[in-house]
């Protein structure tokens, strides 16, 4: 049946269908999609502060270096731990993993204060040195932890936020009688289905991860990211279905849509 034929008596239901899902669809264009995009304070990079490499400067004047360089890159790294910290504490998709993730940077914050306080106690260069290069490899932050951190939440709000939210407008769509809507909601099934597949379990195999996975393979996380990847492509060809399901809405109810009602519960939008 093509769309011409949706019924008076119908149309009711379908504008009202039609109001709730342009909210929705505005939420994923910009909560849920958008919510993958990392944070500033998930960066991945630093600027690293190395030990000195020993010159002509005298003993004392090496161990004082090292200890300075040593304390800088470690209030680099508790700076940034703290920051992620503070936004997994405030994102509500991680379910258990939020605790994992907020306890491993607690963890590392811990060991960190206690080497700065042995680099702060060394009384040679050589000393120092051996701990300050456990800031590095003993750790990870930059190299392993955070970007995990980033990677379970993008995966978390694929599971938990943006699938849910497009199989829910699937199911909304699912009544009405329209050959070009069922073939698009088809797709839709077909896409968050498959990236719901990509980053299934990944949360799991990102946390087990630690500094000496990192150490022995700097690749480790190459697939994950890969599989991220995969799940976003599938998601935007997902959204692109459901924002062309609503211009056919909208073209077969131009008067319905002006000042569509607002769902309970939900804030007003503009279409």
């Amino acid at each position: 049946m093509t769309r011409q034929s949706l019924t008076r008596t119908g149309a009711g239901r379908v504008v009202t269908v039609l109001a709730a899902t342009v909210l929705a669809v505005a939420v994923l264009a910009g909560a849920g999609v958008a919510g993958l995009a990392a944070s500033a304070a998930f960066a991945t990079t630093s600027s690293p502060v190395a030990p000195p490499t020993p010159g002509g400067a005298t003993s004392s004047t090496r161990l004082a270096k090292i200890r300075a360089a040593g304390e800088a890159a470690i209030n680099q790294r508790v700076t940034a731990l703290n920051q992620v910290v503070a936004i997994l504490n405030a994102t509500s998709w991680l379910g258990a993993d939020q605790a994992t993730l907020v306890t491993t940077a607690h963890n590392d914050i811990t060991g960190l204060t206690a080497l700065g306080s042995k680099l702060e106690g060394d009384t040679t260069a050589e000393q120092a040195r051996a701990d300050a290069q456990q800031i590095f490899v003993g750790f990870r932050v930059f190299a392993l932890v955070i970007p995990v951190d980033h990677m379970v939440r993008a995966s978390d709000d694929i599971t938990n936020v943006v699938v849910p939210k497009l199989n829910a407008l699937e199911a909304k769509w699912a009544g009405l009688n329209d050959q070009q809507i069922a073939s698009l909601l088809g797709d839709i099934q077909h896409q968050t289905q498959a990236a719901d597949t990509a980053v299934n379990g990944l949360p799991t195999r990102l946390e087990a991860l630690t500094p000496s996975s990192w150490n022995s393979n700097h690749q480790v996380l190459d697939a994950p990211r890969s599989e991220l990847a995969t799940a976003r492509q599938d998601l935007k060809q997902a959204r692109e279905d459901a924002r062309q399901i609503v211009q056919i809405l909208r073209s077969q109810h131009p008067h319905g849509t002006e000042n569509p009602p607002t769902p309970s519960g939900a804030s007003p939008t503009t279409s």
